[in-house]
């Protein structure tokens, strides 16, 4: 059985997903599709605009074989850590045998040449890098000068101007694709990587004005227009099904729902200062502490961190690992013990080798691979199990946003089973 993988958020599950479920189909030869999703919190630094199972149910109905959970340690980091720890679970499934990612190109042979720099760091790699961030640019813009400094130095077998480079490390999917690629060489990983290039808006576009447009655009229009009723044309009709069944009760959630979490916790640890909270350093907790009193929401007091020298999605990650109390230690004993690894399955779909797949999943894996909470809890490693208490708190912390929000009762996410559709 050929298992091709899948990282993915789904916020929310669209036309583009879609398209490239067709083409992962019909390119690579997959008899199945394994997706490897974020849970409540996504990688920008924000919570899920519907939650992991009912993202879940969007992706079996549209015919995703199975989907397990990345942890929020992953799932909530820097696209370095957020490919870290999905490749990490990937091999130890250790039956995957294509991961297909989508980018702004499909020049798979550019993107490994430029993994490759960026997975050696060379000496005169990081000595651009350091002087670059030493004059005040963004870690975007000083990568961006030392691979540009690498590549032109000779060595490196591609032609390409400065202006393409930048163009191609300003996408957010080229920039996880390189980091998947990054993550596949220094594991020495048997998984091979497959391109399929985006087609339709652009990542970050805000406007619906495709039929492929972006999850961006789709979250803003229901944030603008508390309706899904005209998203017909944007998400296939089973994904519309979903959420329309879902709306006003799993969401939609956005950051400024969390408005009081946030508040508290950043007056819980202003005496002490937020520099160990992952992607905070003293300076943004320092600019926190003065911007504290004045607090009226968690996206305005984003704004008011920003700097030049500070992304947008750094500063709603350090918030949202405030909100979420998201440590740089625990994810540093977490990315150092392979055996803190486990794979949980949110859902399986209903497609006539659903069965085979299992099997096969359950005999390769070399770390847990479990659907229920109590089946697994002793056979997890102390640190394994501390990620997965984690992640309960933080689905608890979602679910009582969502009880807040909407006024409806919600069980809790051990008496949810997994799915199967």
């Amino acid at each position: 059985m050929h298992i091709t993988a899948v990282i993915a958020e789904y916020n929310p599950f669209h036309n583009g997903h879609l398209y490239q479920l067709e083409q992962i189909r019909y390119k690579t030869g997959a008899d199945a599709i394994l997706v490897l999703m974020s849970g409540d919190f996504v990688q920008r630094g924000t919570p899920a605009i519907f939650d992991k199972y009912t993202r879940t149910r969007m992706a079996l109905s549209c015919g995703v074989d199975i989907v397990l959970e990345l942890p929020v340690y992953y799932a909530t980091g820097s696209a370095e850590y957020f490919a870290k720890g999905s490749i990490a679970i990937l091999n130890e499934l250790n039956c995957i045998d294509t991961l297909c990612f989508g980018c702004e190109t499909d020049d798979l042979e550019l993107l490994k040449e430029i993994a490759s720099v960026l997975s050696e760091e060379s000496p005169s790699f990081q000595a651009v890098l350091q002087n670059a961030l030493k004059k005040g640019r963004t870690f975007p813009a000083a990568r961006e000068e030392a691979v540009w400094h690498e590549l032109s130095s000779g060595g490196h077998d591609i032609s390409l101007s400065r202006e393409v480079l930048s163009e191609l490390l300003g996408s957010p999917n080229n920039i996880l694709a390189l980091e998947y690629l990054k993550q596949l060489i220094q594991t020495s990983s048997t998984i091979r990587p497959y391109a399929i290039k985006r087609e339709g808006d652009g990542y970050l576009d805000t406007e619906l004005n495709h039929v492929m447009s972006s999850a961006t655009a789709i979250r803003n229009h229901l944030s603008e227009s508390n309706t899904p009723d005209k998203l017909t044309a944007y998400m296939p009709p089973a994904a519309l099904a979903v959420l329309k069944q879902a709306y006003g009760l799993w969401g939609p959630l956005y950051p400024d729902d969390f408005n009081s979490m946030l508040q508290y916790k950043l007056i819980c640890g202003y005496s002490e200062g937020f520099g160990d909270y992952i992607d905070c350093n003293r300076d943004l907790s320092n600019k926190i502490g003065r911007q504290l009193p004045a607090f009226h929401s968690f996206c305005e007091m984003a704004e008011k961190l920003w700097s030049p020298n500070l992304t947008t999605s750094r500063i709603y990650r350090c918030l949202t690992h405030i909100l979420l109390d998201l440590r740089k230690q625990d994810l540093a004993c977490l990315s150092e013990a392979s055996s803190s690894l486990y794979a949980r399955i949110l859902g399986i779909g209903d497609q006539s080798n659903t069965r085979t797949l299992c099997s096969m999943l359950k005999s390769a894996s070399r770390i847990p691979l479990f659907s229920k909470v109590a089946d697994v809890w002793s056979s997890l490693s102390p640190v394994g199990k501390a990620c997965l208490e984690k992640e309960l708190q933080v689905s608890a912390l979602y679910r009582a946003a969502l009880v807040q929000k909407y006024n409806k009762k919600l069980p809790v996410e051990t008496r949810q089973p997994f799915l199967k559709i």
